[in-house]
C-alpha cells in the first residue's frame, strides 16, 4: 500500500530533427554536447563532453572517478566498435579484508554483509578509475576537435558550482548518512549540520556549491591530457588521499589501466542487427532474450502470454548469466548511473553508459583533486569460491547494456537505434522490453517509451506498472509473485532509459519520461559559445 496516484498522466514527447542530437539524463550535459555538434564535433566529441559535464552535473552517478561501456557506429563503414572501461580491482586488494558479518548487505545486489561495509563505503571499495583513460583513447581514435575544447564546459561549469535544486536534494537525502564518513564529501554535498540541503520545491530556487578542486583537475586534464590523471601530479595527489584513507589503489594501478578496444557482440533479431558490448556486462546477457522473443506477432500491444514470456526469457537470461558469468543476486536500490546517446549530422552514433556503481560510489571525495570515487569492489560476491568472487586484479560482472541496432535494407531507409539505461540489473529488462515493442510491434520510439514496464530482477517477484492492465497483471499473478507499482521521478522502481533512432536523415530522441533532468537536444537549439 502507497500514498502515489494512479490517476496521473505524464508525457515526454520524442524530440526530432534532421541535425545531430544528444540525449541523456542532464539536460545541461545534452546542451553542452549539442553545442559540440554545432560547431562541426564528431559524435565522439560531442560523446566526450557530455561524459565530463554529466560528472559535474550529477557527480553522484558517473565522473572522473568512475568506469563504463561505450559502443560507436560509424555511418560511413556499418561498423560497430566496443570501448570496454570497465574496472579492474587493485593489485594489492585481500580478499580476507572483506570478511562477512551476520544479516544481510545494505547493497544493491543482495550479497551477505561485510564487516563495516567495507565492500560498499569507504576507500578500500575503490577500484581504478577507468573513464578518463578511455575518453582519450576514443579520441584520438574518433575524436576531431582539440582535447581541451572539449573538457572545457566540464570545468567551467564545476568553477560556477553544483546546481542542486530540489530533485538533486533527494538524491543528496538518500545518502546523507554515509555521505557522514567522508569530510570532504559532507562538506561538499551537506549542509553544516551534516544534513542534506533544503530546497523548497514550490520556490524553484537552487544553490551552487562551487567545486575549485574538481575545476582544477579538469582543467589539468584538459592541459595535460590523461596522462596527467594516471601517471602525473593529478595521480599522485589521488593515490595519496585514498591511501590515507586505507585504500588499496596505487601509482601502478593506474599506471597500468588501458580500456579494452573490441568488435561489438551482434546478432540478428526481427531483421535488425543488434550490437552489444562483448564480455563481462548486461549485453551477451540480453542477447538470448532477444532471440527467445523472435517471432511474428498479429497485433500493435503485446498481451498476457506475450508478457508471460517475455519473463520467462528474461529468467532463463538471468539464470544462465548467475551460473556462467557469476551474476549477482536479488537487485534493490534506485537508478545509479547514466547513460547517454549520441548522433551527428553524418549519422555516426556513439551509446555511453557510465557509473560509480552505487549512488554516491564509495562516498568518498579526494580532498586534492576533487574527484568522487567509485566503490566497484561492491560488484564482486563478498562469498569465497564464487565465480565473481571479490580477488585482487579483477574485473567484475556489471550491469551496464548500451545497444546499437541496425536495420535491414539499404542505406536510405536502414535505421539505427543506439539505446540503454541507468538502474543496476533493472537495465537489462528495461532496454529489451523497448527493443521488442519497437521491433516486434512496430512502436515508435515514442510509443515504446511511454508504454507501461514490468521489472524482473528479483527472481520470483515481478514489479509490474499498474497501466500494464489487469487481464495482464491477473496472468502474471498467477505464476508469480505480483508487485503492482506506479512509475514515478523518484524512486525508480524501473531503469532509467535514453535512446537515439537515426533513420532517413532524421533523428528521434528520448529519454525517461519521468525524469526531470532527462532530455533530447539538438544541436539546432543551441547557440554555439564565442571563441
Amino acid at each position: 500500500m502507497n500514498n502515489y496516484s494512479r490517476s496521473i498522466q505524464i508525457a515526454k514527447p520524442a524530440v526530432t530533427s534532421k541535425k545531430g542530437m544528444v540525449v541523456c539524463n542532464h539536460k545541461v550535459a545534452a546542451e553542452a554536447g549539442a553545442e559540440v555538434l554545432a560547431a562541426g564535433g564528431s559524435a565522439m566529441d560531442a560523446a566526450i563532453t557530455t561524459s565530463f559535464m554529466l560528472g559535474v552535473c550529477e557527480p553522484w552517478m558517473s565522473g572522473l572517478g568512475g568506469c563504463g561501456q561505450m559502443l560507436v557506429y560509424s555511418a560511413a563503414t556499418g561498423a560497430v566498435d566496443s570501448i570496454d572501461f570497465g574496472t579492474t580491482t587493485p593489485r594489492s586488494l585481500d580478499p580476507a579484508a572483506f570478511p562477512l558479518a551476520p544479516g544481510s548487505g545494505g547493497n544493491l545486489f543482495g550479497w551477505p554483509k561485510v564487516v563495516d561495509d567495507r565492500n560498499l563505503i569507504g576507500a578500500p571499495s575503490v577500484c581504478v578509475p577507468t573513464l578518463v583513460r578511455a575518453m582519450d583513447v576514443a579520441h584520438k581514435r574518433y575524436g576531431r576537435m582539440p582535447w581541451r575544447e572539449l573538457l572545457a564546459a566540464a570545468a567551467q561549469q564545476a568553477e560556477q558550482g553544483l546546481v542542486i535544486d530540489a530533485y538533486a536534494s533527494l538524491f543528496i537525502g538518500s545518502s546523507a548518512r554515509d555521505l557522514q564518513t567522508n569530510e570532504v564529501a559532507a562538506q561538499l554535498f551537506l549542509d553544516e549540520d551534516g544534513l542534506p540541503p533544503t530546497i523548497a520545491w514550490s520556490s524553484g530556487n537552487t544553490l551552487q556549491r562551487p567545486m575549485p578542486a574538481l575545476a582544477a583537475t579538469l582543467g589539468a586534464i584538459a592541459d595535460d591530457g590523461a596522462d596527467v590523471f594516471y601517471e602525473g601530479e593529478v595521480g599522485k595527489c589521488l593515490i595519496d588521499d585514498i591511501q590515507a584513507l586505507g585504500g588499496y589503489l596505487s601509482r601502478h594501478d593506474l599506471i597500468a589501466y588501458r580500456p579494452k578496444i573490441l568488435p561489438a557482440r551482434q546478432q540478428i533479431s526481427a531483421g535488425h542487427r543488434v550490437h552489444v558490448a562483448p564480455e563481462l556486462n548486461a549485453g551477451p546477457s540480453l542477447l538470448p532474450v532477444l532471440s527467445d522473443m523472435d517471432r511474428a506477432y498479429a497485433k500493435s500491444t503485446p498481451g498476457s502470454d506475450d508478457y508471460l514470456d517475455l519473463i520467462n526469457a528474461l529468467h532463463n537470461s538471468a539464470d544462465h548469466r548467475m551460473a556462467t558469468m557469476g551474476g549477482d543476486g536479488d537487485a534493490k536500490g534506485a537508478a545509479c548511473t547514466t547513460h547517454f546517446n549520441v548522433v551527428d549530422r553524418q549519422g555516426n552514433m556513439v551509446v555511453v553508459t557510465q557509473t560509480l556503481l552505487s549512488a554516491f560510489g564509495s562516498k568518498v571525495v579526494s580532498g586534492q583533486t576533487g574527484v568522487l570515487l567509485n566503490n566497484g569492489v561492491m560488484w564482486f560476491d563478498p562469498q569465497p569460491g564464487r565465480p565473481n568472487s571479490i580477488a585482487a586484479s579483477k574485473r567484475p560482472l556489471n550491469n551496464m547494456c548500451p545497444v546499437i541496432a541496425i536495420s535491414h535494407g539499404d542505406k536510405k531507409h536502414r535505421s539505427v537505434v543506439g539505446i540503454g539505461a541507468s538502474g543496476g540489473r533493472k537495465i537489462m529488462p528495461a532496454v529489451a522490453q523497448i527493443l521488442w515493442r519497437m521491433f516486434w510491434f512496430d512502436q515508435s520510439l515514442e510509443q515504446a517509451f511511454h508504454a507501461p514496464r514490468l521489472e524482473t530482477s528479483v527472481r520470483n517477484k515481478i514489479t509490474a506498472d499498474h497501466r500494464l492492465g489487469d487481464s495482464v497483471l491477473d496472468a502474471i499473478r498467477q505464476q508469480f509473485d505480483l508487485d503492482v507499482t506506479e512509475r514515478h521521478f523518484y524512486p525508480y522502481a524501473f531503469a532509467c532509459p535514453s535512446a537515439i533512432k537515426s533513420q532517413g536523415g532524421s533523428n528521434a530522441g528520448c529519454s525517461e519520461v519521468y525524469s526531470l533532468w532527462g532530455d533530447a537536444v539538438s544541436e539546432e537549439h543551441v547557440t554555439v559559445p564565442a571563441p
